[in-house]
């Protein structure tokens, strides 16, 4: 079917089969959260204007350039097809708008003239940016975005219009959803960034979540904290960062609790460790908890995921049940714990973050 008098037409048999899945959950009592995350654009589209920039590299689960017009426009277009079709289901409980996104401009000819405006717009003369800069440009125009990670203001300032990107997009994501489901929770999964151990990376991530907060309705995350592989704390401090930002629930949409791997290992700590997990994330503001990973899972499909598969852990599905049971069971309590005001703060700055090295390892430390 043709939309309207674009290049574009929808193919509505995908659609009805997400609807069939939809129609059975309603009939087995069950709630979906459905992935409306486009992370690979067809063929047809990537080949038009500005989709794609030639010979730069995508990393992660953005394929293309989030916010040029033709990708709004596509992206527009999806939504208005899909969500009035879905909504009309009980099962329906949120919509994930996409799964742990990144974006990196460093090597994208599409956003090196918003770049530079952004440059022109803050400094307004070459010669303001040189004395922050400490540099000797002649013009902004000259100016590269940079490729690695700097502790300096050059970096910094880059750092924050390569958020922008993804922060716009969110704010298109938004604006659909607001106008064709206002009352559907939302939110963009993203990845945890409080482990010492990573956090370095997530600098070139493209997200700022203080930011993109006002274009979700709910923080969802994909958070891992593994036995003897780091410390639940990590998991935790970033449940807590999300729910400070807006006040709001919090999900975390593909829970690692278990790492994954092609070998099963039955280590015995694992149970008390999964709940423990699982309990903590209740008493730390998560209303809405999804294992991973649950399904078929055999050598010859995903393999890497054995272990973590509960299909293998029997002992692990019993726990799960029971635990999440016990904290609906005593919910006025856990909520009792949430609405409590706090007697300590940390300050968690995302300037300090890129400016001190220290400031990550810091915090953690601290909290």
């Amino acid at each position: 079917e043709r939309w309207e008098d674009t290049s574009f037409g929808v193919d509505y048999a995908k659609i009805n089969e997400v609807c069939d899945t939809l129609r059975r959950a309603d009939f087995y009592n069950l709630k979906i959260i459905c992935s409306m995350a486009v992370h690979d654009p067809n063929a047809y589209l990537l080949t038009l204007e500005n989709v794609k920039d030639t010979g730069k590299t995508y990393g992660g689960f953005m394929k293309a350039n989030p916010t040029s017009p033709v990708m709004e426009e596509a992206l527009r277009i999806f939504y208005r097809s899909v969500i009035p079709r879905i909504t009309e289901y009980d099962s329906l409980a949120a919509l994930q708008t996409h799964n742990e996104p990144t974006f990196n401009t460093s090597d994208s000819t599409y956003y090196k003239p918003f770049y530079t405006q952004f440059l022109i717009n803050k400094y307004g003369t070459v010669e303001n940016l040189n004395k922050i800069y400490g540099s000797e440009y002649k013009t902004i125009e000259e100016i590269e975005m940079p490729k690695t990670k700097e502790l300096n203001m050059y970096f910094y300032d880059w750092q924050v219009f390569n958020e922008s990107v993804l922060t716009d997009y969110f704010r298109i994501v938004a604006e659909e959803m607001a106008a064709l489901a206002p009352s559907l929770p939302y939110s963009a999964k993203y990845m945890a960034e409080t482990s010492p151990t990573i956090a370095d990376n997530t600098l070139q991530w493209g997200i700022n979540f203080e930011e993109a907060e006002p274009y979700v309705t709910i923080a969802a995350n994909d958070a891992f904290a593994y036995l003897g592989n780091g410390t639940i704390q990590t998991k935790l401090a970033w449940y807590d960062i999300q729910h400070s930002l807006k006040g709001t629930a919090v999900a975390d949409w593909e829970d690692h609790i278990i790492i994954d791997h092609k070998t099963i290992n039955l280590d015995s700590r694992q149970y008390n460790w999964l709940l423990t997990s699982i309990w903590q994330g209740a008493i730390h503001y998560i209303s809405s908890d999804n294992v991973w990973l649950w399904g078929i899972n055999d050598i010859t499909s995903n393999g890497d995921f054995r272990n973590t598969t509960m299909q293998y852990r029997a002992d692990c599905m019993s726990g799960i049940g029971r635990t999440m049971s016990d904290i609906n069971r005593l919910s006025y309590e856990i909520h009792a714990f949430k609405d409590e005001p706090a007697d300590v703060g940390l300050f968690y700055s995302h300037a300090s973050r890129t400016l001190d090295a220290s400031h990550a390892s810091a915090f953690y430390e601290s909290y």
